[in-house]
């Protein structure tokens, strides 16, 4: 259950409340009943103690990060002076919205000078002394969130335990991921893309769906056949490998060009780059593929 959801949101950063059950390699549980989209759901709130200790350590150092970073800021502001007082609380708005993990306070004080002609100084602008600390509630509820999450179902069969729930859930999880993983790849650019219409929509996944199905199988392909030859390509790190993705396997194939020369006549295709790792992907997609690229 995504936790763009405001109520799901609620279950995760709330104080641990109620009856929470202990499974084994750390995960306990805690089960709600809610109803969500018109229709009643099941749903299981998870922790996972390893999970929650590595995203608190992340936390921490992320606030740390930050917290240099607007000290920084807030050393420059303060020795800025601002023409107007519209203009400081614009700059002083703008600084809480990039850091909605801290507070801040500012306590304005006019910049006075000596002019020709006036007899007392003049105000020529205001400095905002501003002042910060960390946001105590909201990193309360970001670390109630460290570690937990929720999986929704509308099964509610009392033999269907939630345990049992939990573990068919992780048993597919690095598979479902990979899978998302795939589809939110930066190679598609989907973020650039915006639809409206409902039909569009369901266009666009069914065509991404579509590519999944065709890169998991052109992968299982890959894989089998380099298992059965018992051959490898090169990993990201140059070290073989014998289960690459079919991503990683394009990546390789891109230094592959194709040359057409033309003599009186005849037209003759020469490829380049064509090294081992290049030719061994090649030979598992079968004879079509090593005729295109010139093998016999």
């Amino acid at each position: 259950m995504p936790e763009s959801i405001r109520q799901a949101r609620k279950f995760v950063e709330a104080n641990e409340t109620g009856i929470w059950l202990e499974m084994d390699g750390g995960i306990k549980f805690t089960e709600e009943f809610v109803k969500y989209g018109g229709r009643r759901q099941r749903w299981i709130i998870v922790y996972h103690r390893a999970s929650h200790y590595k995203e608190i350590a992340t936390l921490e150092k992320r606030l740390a990060k930050e917290s240099e970073t607007i000290e920084k800021k807030v050393k420059k502001r303060n020795k800025r002076v601002f023409r107007t007082s519209e203009a400081m609380r614009i700059e002083f708005r703008r600084l809480k919205k990039q850091h909605p993990l801290f507070k801040f306070r500012n306590s304005p004080t006019g910049v006075y000078k000596k002019k020709r002609g006036y007899k007392r100084p003049v105000q020529v602008g205001i400095k905002c002394w501003v002042f910060f600390d960390e946001n105590k509630t909201q990193i309360k509820k970001l670390r109630n969130k460290k570690g937990r999450f929720i999986i929704a179902t509308n099964n509610f069969d009392p033999e269907l335990s939630a345990d049992e729930i939990i573990n068919l859930y992780r048993g597919q999880t690095s598979h479902m991921e990979s899978c998302f993983k795939f589809i939110k790849d930066s190679t598609f650019k989907l973020n650039k893309i915006f639809l409206k219409k409902i039909e569009r929509i369901d266009a666009l996944m069914s065509v991404m769906a579509l590519t999944l199905f065709i890169n998991n199988l052109g992968q299982l392909l890959l894989r089998e056949e380099l298992l059965m030859k018992n051959e490898t390509v090169p990993n990201q790190l140059g070290k073989p490998t014998d289960t690459p993705t079919l991503k990683w396997a394009f990546q390789l194939m891109e230094r592959v060009v194709k040359i057409r020369i033309k003599i009186k006549d005849k037209v003759i295709d020469q490829f380049h780059g064509i090294e081992m790792a290049q030719k061994t992907i090649i030979s598992c997609f079968g004879e079509t593929a090593l005729k295109i690229y010139g093998f016999p």
